[in-house]
């Protein structure tokens, strides 16, 4: 459960060496909101810098937009609760001016592998796959003008679009190599969801996003055309 973590995730948004304006939690069970009271009792907290709110469930996006339109800053970081943050991932990523600002992310969890980031995001790299992390620093502004998170894509994938989106409105994001966020891996997650079935939930984005997406569809039908060409010049029909 998710309640098991939260703790965790907010201590290390409170315990980072610049520390947030506010921090805001959406609960879906008692159980969470039994761990953040005592963590702001034991923390002589203000209401005002930590707030959760309960709602009924919901899903990933429309879970971000309530917070996000719930906040007042200028910037924000979805961060999962089951994840943590640096100590110095705000005071890192905030030197750096751009609508979005990514880093480097550590697994924990069920593998603890390094996750190297591409340091140059595009709209050209965007159009294969998600090269940008869901925990990075995001301009609200920006996001807005965008279009707030996709809530139809309640599969996954949801961080992945708004990327695309904002970018096709002009918007870009910057590498920041000097922090990076701790990823829990589990056996059980949105993100092998995904892994299990990508093609299905990417073609939900595709679906959303056909004029970035032509270029692929192209380079796919080119690529079987010549797959047929090579089988029909070996003597193998295309079924082999």
């Amino acid at each position: 459960m998710q309640a098991d973590y939260v703790s965790d995730a907010v201590l290390s948004a409170i315990e980072q060496t610049v520390p947030p304006e506010e921090i805001l939690v959406l609960t879906m069970d008692e159980k969470s909101n039994d761990k953040l009271r005592q963590l702001t009792n034991s923390l002589n907290l203000s209401p005002d810098y930590l707030r959760w709110f309960t709602t009924p469930k919901q899903y990933v996006p429309a879970a971000r937009n309530y917070l996000i339109n719930q906040s007042i800053g200028d910037y924000f970081i979805p961060l999962d609760a089951d994840d943590y943050l640096e100590r110095n991932f705000i005071e890192e990523v905030s030197k750096i001016d751009a609508d979005i600002v990514y880093t480097d992310a550590q697994e924990f969890g069920t593998s603890n592998n390094k996750l190297c980031i591409d340091r140059e995001a595009s709209l050209e790299k965007l159009r294969y796959q998600n090269c940008i992390h869901c925990c990075s620093l995001v301009k609200r502004e920006s996001f807005e003008k965008t279009g707030q998170y996709n809530e139809i894509l309640i599969h996954g994938l949801e961080d992945y679009e708004l990327w695309l989106n904002m970018y096709k409105h002009g918007y870009q994001a910057k590498y920041c190599e000097s922090t990076y966020f701790w990823y829990r891996r589990k056996k059980h997650s949105m993100v092998m969801k995904v892994a299990r079935n990508p093609e299905r939930i990417y073609q939900m984005v595709r679906d959303l996003h056909p004029d970035v997406h032509k270029w692929r569809l192209f380079q796919l039908i080119k690529f079987k055309l010549n797959k047929y060409r090579v089988m029909i010049r070996s003597g193998r029909k295309p079924h082999d």
